[in-house]
């Protein structure tokens, strides 16, 4: 083999070698930072999580308790047996505002209704609504549960105390009013403000610049506050009175819409990722990135409460969770390259080095051998060495 192709074959092993490395220190690299992604969307998200269930169940025991409260189990025996047209003047009216008022006097807006069993409301926070049917006549499947005799307590949802009014978000507790006897005579709801606490323990859950944690419904409508409300009303996709609480559908447009200078009208979308797996009931994580409602890539841990039927979700901007990655693999990238024009250059100078002493080898012995005369070489030890002819 000539020493030409030697030095060939060593320069491409090289080579080979620093790429292979290279390739080894990326994916190294690459699964750590994915394991590290995954580890944070998803301590965010079970922390919470924890957090929604402990305030969840809270707002239910709360209930419980004034429902359980002698003063209101009175002023609803009182109540229930009137007419509607008696229930505004009755005076267990100020009895039942005197008790409950400390209600009102909350971080959060806590709107409270005592049902009679034929859904009319007795008592209310809300002026004007005293002997109209309950509005949660709207809302059957709590209200079977609630005359059923069962507690209960809702995601967000909307929430229209009269025709006169907007509908509004609300998050619901109710329980049965139990008398004496052991007999449901009534019924209290408390109505929480989503906007309070709840939508708070949520912006808590905000990660770096583009993270958020938000509820989802079971018809896969954001069920809390967007993180990105303004951007949402550039984009077109909030009108400018609204707020995205039970208004933005998880859906996935197709495309960036955050790269757009303008607005344009879309077409409903399938549910995103996260979405599609949230309306089966599935937790899930997924790091190689999939679009959310704006469009924009992004890396996401999901789970599904049963127990209140919503979802949650935290997600966190693809390009801002790899960031450092990127980074890395361009500098492993960079490196490997200047690494092999390295070696190229070593080999290259070595050879010509090489190249250089053969031809003086070369030249020397040309010089000794075509002497006219006798050239001997002597050690130190005065041995001969050499001779040319």
């Amino acid at each position: 083999m000539s020493r030409t192709r030697r030095t060939f074959i060593f320069t491409l092993v090289g080579i080979l070698v620093i790429v292979i490395a290279n390739f080894v220190a990326i994916q190294f690299l690459t699964s750590l930072t994915r394991g590290r992604v995954i580890n944070i969307i998803s301590t965010v998200r079970n922390s919470t999580q924890e957090s929604i269930v402990q305030w969840m169940e809270n707002a239910q025991r709360e209930a419980i308790s004034w429902a359980e409260s002698p003063a209101v189990i009175s002023g609803a025996q009182q109540l229930a047996g009137l007419p509607p047209s008696q229930l505004a003047n009755a005076p267990a009216q100020s009895a039942l505002a005197s008790t409950l008022s400390p209600l009102k006097m909350q971080d959060e807006t806590v709107e409270y209704y005592l049902l009679g069993l034929d859904n009319t409301i007795l008592f209310s926070s809300h002026d004007g609504t005293v002997g109209q049917p309950s509005p949660l006549q709207n809302q059957t499947e709590y209200s079977d549960l609630l005359f059923s005799g069962s507690s209960f307590i809702s995601p967000p949802l909307e929430w229209q105390v009269d025709a006169s009014s907007l509908p509004e978000a609300a998050i619901l507790a109710g329980v049965p009013i139990i008398n004496a006897d052991d007999q449901q005579i009534a019924a209290l709801v408390l109505a929480f403000d989503p906007l309070g606490e709840f939508s708070t323990i949520l912006q808590n859950g905000h990660l770096l610049n583009t993270g958020e944690t938000y509820a989802v419904n079971a018809g896969g409508v954001m069920a809390s506050q967007s993180r990105f409300e303004n951007q949402l009303r550039q984009l077109g996709l909030l009108e400018e009175e609204r707020l995205s609480i039970l208004t933005i559908a998880i859906r996935d447009p197709g495309f960036d819409l955050t790269a757009l200078e303008v607005a344009v009208p879309l077409e409903p979308g399938p549910p995103t990722r996260m979405a599609a797996s949230l309306l089966n009931e599935e937790s899930g994580v997924d790091v190689d990135g999939y679009r959310d409602y704006r469009g924009v890539e992004v890396v996401g841990a999901w789970t599904w409460i049963d127990a209140y039927d919503f979802g949650l979700a935290t997600e966190l901007d693809k390009d801002e969770a790899f960031l450092n990655l990127t980074t890395m693999r361009t500098g492993f990238i960079v490196l490997g390259m200047i690494s092999c024009l390295a070696l190229i250059g070593t080999v290259v100078l070595t050879d010509a080095g090489e190249k250089r002493e053969r031809q003086a080898q070369e030249r020397y012995e040309q010089t000794v051998e075509g002497a006219m005369e006798a050239i001997i070489s002597f050690d130190s030890q005065n041995i001969v060495t050499a001779w040319n002819r």
